[in-house]
């Protein structure tokens, strides 16, 4: 029995991966899928680790598996650094650089986002102080244009607001903790360049690479695909 610890992206919560953990579940494995705290303003990646920590206090087994999805991804590595992980596994999502923001990051990566995303993105609506949200038709567009319409509607609706202080806190690690890592990512990824986010995962961490097909939120679009490739290693 595996312990996987899923960790969402931006605008999202915990029940995004829904679909993927009752899955999970159902083959023996215990799940752990936490809202972290993406409308405060004063929270940043020590923050964010601090929730999934807290919600494995229960679970101290070694054989975890800890999954970043998106912005999820500069979350997990912390989570390894402070706690035994078997695994980590970045699904469409960023590798943070340890020292460096995301934002820093990013302005040396020019090819990290798909060539679509900044039409995409210039949809949301920002919000006074800090953080924006989404309208539903833009992030179905963006996040879930793959999934049945039911369901992407049902997801848009439970988007959150998003602060960016995680985006511009910098990684606290001095480096990455030394635990094997796998890079999903899927080739019709509206939001993140599935080829950047492979390379980025080999060139820093030496992680395997499992490319999907599918757009950028495959625990919602295909649970069943992606719970194959989390559990194949097992």
């Amino acid at each position: 029995m595996t312990t996987f610890a899923l960790v969402h992206g931006a605008w999202h919560s915990g029940a995004c991966w829904e679909p993927t953990a009752a899955l999970l579940r159902d083959a023996g494995h215990v799940v752990v899928a936490p809202d972290l705290p993406c409308e405060d303003t004063a929270a940043g990646l020590e923050a964010y680790s601090t929730t999934v920590l807290d919600a494995l206090a229960e679970h101290p087994s070694d054989d975890l598996v800890v999954v970043g999805h998106s912005l999820g991804g500069l979350t997990i590595p912390l989570v390894a650094a402070a706690r035994p992980v078997r695994e980590l596994v970045f699904l469409c999502a960023l590798v943070p650089l340890p020292g460096a923001s995301v934002a820093e990051d990013l302005m040396v990566l020019e090819d990290t986002f798909a060539p679509g995303w900044p039409a995409l993105a210039s949809h949301q609506i920002a919000h006074d102080g800090d953080g924006s949200t989404w309208p539903a038709d833009a992030a179905i567009e963006a996040f879930y244009h793959d999934c049945p319409p039911a369901l992407a509607a049902a997801a848009a609706a439970m988007l959150r607001l998003q602060t960016w202080t995680p985006s511009t806190d910098k990684c606290p690690l001095l480096a990455y903790p030394d635990v094997p890592s796998r890079a999903i990512v899927c080739t019709d990824d509206r939001v993140l360049a599935a080829a950047a986010c492979a390379r980025h995962a080999v060139e820093r961490l030496d992680a395997t690479v499992i490319e999907l097909g599918g757009g950028h939120s495959p625990m919602l679009a295909q649970p069943e695909v992606l719970v194959d490739a989390l559990t194949r290693t097992l």
